[in-house]
Parts: structure tokens; C-alpha cells; sequence
């Protein structure tokens, strides 16, 4: 039931809903890049789980996460994703990394274009919308079920 930017959207718009976008777009780029088999799907994987912390500690936004006094904060969020990353992943290449902060911040001009008020701000850390992208369409209820069916598939993949 966790809402995105602190609930400053016009409609509901879930973190679920944000890392399954997040994990169809990594996903992409992975075929894109000729990256399939086993490899795909745990960078998929890590890319479904990238804001897992959210579900533990309270949901921040990102400029004020960035502030001089909350530092304490990004550590423990740093290591509880870490801990989330080996339970669930393990360790995936570091321009796979690249690749999900990438898809992050394509879904966040996504994001920017469906689910938040008009503005003339500029967001300096949103790219264009991808095309065939949408956001804010599903209730907390179909976040999660979409959440968990990714997960799923996800993880016979691998078996």
C-alpha cells in the first residue's frame, strides 16, 4: 500500500507498480544488450527488488533524502539493501547496475508525465517517457499481485 513520492500524485501510483515497470524495462534492455539465460533474470530480479527497503523503512523522497542530516538514513537504507540484494539475488555486474538506475530514472519521466500534477519544474533527473510505457493504472491490490507475480515467474526462470 505504499504510495510513491509520498503520496504527492494525483491518483494512487505503488511502489509495486514501480519496480514491476522498473523490471519490464531492465528486462529490455538486457535482450537489447543480447544479455539472456540465468544472467537476465537475476539482473531482472535485482531490478523487481531495487526499492525493497521502501517496504521496511518509511518512503522518502529522493531530494529530501539527499539532505545533509540524513545521512544515518542512506547508510541503514544502503545496507538493508545490500542484505536484500544477497538473500534474493547475489551479486549482479556493475554496468547492470547502470542499467536499473537507468531504468529508474526513464519510469521516473514516466512517472513525471502520468501520475504527477502539471508543473513547470523541470526534473533534471527524468529522461524523456519511453515509449509503451504507462503508470498509475493499478490499485494497491493489483501492485501487489502484479508485484508478487513477477516474482514468481521470475524465480521459476531460474530454476
Amino acid at each position: 500500500k505504499l504510495n510513491r513520492y509520498a503520496g504527492h500524485t494525483t491518483k494512487f501510483y505503488g511502489v509495486g507498480e514501480h519496480s514491476v515497470l522498473v523490471a519490464m524495462r531492465v528486462w529490455q534492455i538486457c535482450t537489447e544488450h543480447g544479455v539472456t539465460g540465468r544472467l537476465r533474470v537475476l539482473i531482472t530480479l535485482a531490478a523487481l527488488l531495487h526499492d525493497a527497503t521502501e517496504a521496511y523503512m518509511v518512503v522518502i523522497p529522493r531530494p529530501l533524502k539527499r539532505l545533509p542530516g540524513m545521512e544515518a538514513y542512506r547508510q541503514m537504507e544502503a545496507e538493508l539493501e545490500a542484505l536484500v540484494r544477497i538473500k534474493f539475488v547475489g551479486t549482479i555486474p556493475e554496468w547492470a547496475e547502470e542499467w536499473i538506475h537507468q531504468a529508474d530514472r526513464e519510469m521516473l519521466a514516466v512517472e513525471r508525465r502520468d501520475v504527477m500534477s502539471v508543473t513547470e519544474r523541470v526534473w533534471s533527473n527524468a529522461n524523456d517517457p519511453i515509449p509503451g510505457f504507462h503508470a498509475g493504472f493499478w490499485s494497491y491490490q493489483e501492485a501487489e499481485r502484479g508485484f508478487m507475480e513477477t516474482y514468481k515467474w521470475l524465480m521459476t526462470q531460474l530454476m
